[in-house]
C-alpha cells in the first residue's frame, strides 16, 4: 500500500541518521495474505542476516521503504509462546522460541495487528486466544506451541549501523526479524 497520503520525510535526529524503519501501512499490509506460508523455523529465522539498510537513500531512515528480501514472503512459524502484551499502537507482541525449553532470550516477535486492522487481524486474534486458553498476558509457566502465518518483517526501529544483534526488542535482542503482521494462527 502506498502511504503518500500520511508519509512525511523523517526529521533528522540521531536515531533516524542511523535506522531504516518500516512502518504504517506495512505493519497491517494483508497483501501477502493469500499466499501459502513457506515454513521457516524459529532457529531459521535468528540466521537471516539484516538487511543492508544503510546503503543509498535508506541510511536517514524510510518510514515508506518498500518491503524487500525476505519481506517479500509468507511465512509459517511453528514455535512456543513464551510471553505475549499489548503494545501501545494495539498489537499482540508475542514472543515464541523453536523449543518448549528453549532459551526464552533466543526469540522471535510474531505481531497481531488491531481488530479493527481487518478482519483476518479479528481473526487470528481468536485464532490466538483460542489456542492461549485463559492464560494471562506475560510470561508463560508453562508456554504454548501454536503455528503463526504471516508477512517476514525487519523491525529496523530496533537496529542501529554497527549492531551485531538488537535493541530494545523484548526479550528478542538476538534478531530483529519479525512475523508481523499475522495472518493467522494454528496449533
Amino acid at each position: 500500500p502506498s502511504c503518500s497520503s500520511w508519509c512525511a520525510p523523517l526529521p533528522p535526529s540521531p536515531k533516524t541518521a542511523t535506522i531504516r524503519i518500516i512502518a504504517g501501512p506495512l505493519k497491517t499490509d494483508d497483501s501477502l495474505a493469500a499466499k501459502r506460508g513457506t515454513r521457516v523455523s524459529v532457529g531459521q529465522m535468528l540466521g537471516w542476516r539484516p538487511l543492508d539498510i544503510f546503503r543509498g537513500s535508506r541510511g536517514h531512515g524510510d518510514w515508506c521503504a518498500e518491503r524487500e528480501e525476505h519481506e517479500l514472503h509468507t511465512y509459517s512459524a511453528l514455535g512456543w509462546v513464551r510471553k505475549w502484551k499489548l503494545e501501545e499502537d494495539g498489537d499482540y507482541h508475542i514472543e515464541i522460541t523453536g523449543t518448549k525449553a528453549g532459551d526464552p532470550k533466543r526469540c522471535i516477535i510474531v505481531e497481531i495487528p488491531p481488530d479493527n486492522e481487518g478482519p483476518q487481524f479479528a481473526l487470528a486474534r481468536r485464532q490466538f486466544h483460542n489456542l492461549l486458553g485463559d492464560r494471562p498476558r506475560g510470561e508463560l509457566d508453562d508456554p504454548v506451541r501454536m503455528r503463526f502465518i504471516g508477512a517476514a518483517f525487519f523491525d529496523g526501529w530496533h537496529w542501529s549501523n554497527g549492531a551485531t544483534k538488537g535493541i530494545g526488542h523484548g526479550s528478542c535482542n538476538v534478531s530483529v526479524w519479525e512475523i508481523h503482521p499475522v495472518y493467522a494462527v494454528s496449533k
